[in-house]
């Protein structure tokens, strides 16, 4: 499969050579894009380092602030505002960022 040059992440699968010099493999229909492994990913400066502050924002899982940092890779690569907005939903039921608490509100309310 060719690589395809783009402004940022199309709708086919298939590796992505974008302008900041990320390559990104992305899998359609599942949408899945591959930020690590393997032959078809290589990340720019500026995404190493998001991606290394996502990775180092990942206390016990997922919580609002990994969230936060897994849109910036998303912004970056020109991801879908459709990926973006689902990601957004899932950060929505965890607190603000400033009260550092991993658990879902959800669990919270229900007082596991």
């Amino acid at each position: 499969m060719a690589e395809i040059v783009a402004e940022g992440l199309g709708l086919e699968t298939g590796t992505y050579l974008l302008p900041c010099g990320c390559k990104i493999y992305v899998y359609i229909p599942s949408n899945t894009i591959h930020f690590e492994g393997g032959f078809a990913t290589t990340k720019c400066a500026e995404l190493t380092r998001l991606w290394s502050e996502y990775w180092s924002s990942c206390r016990n899982g997922h919580n609002w602030d990994s969230l936060t940092r897994y849109i910036e890779c998303l912004r970056h690569v020109g991801a879908g505002e459709s990926h973006i907005n689902k990601i957004e939903r899932m950060r929505s039921t965890y607190r603000y960022q400033v009260e550092r608490d991993d658990t879902p509100l959800e669990a919270q309310h229900a007082g596991v």
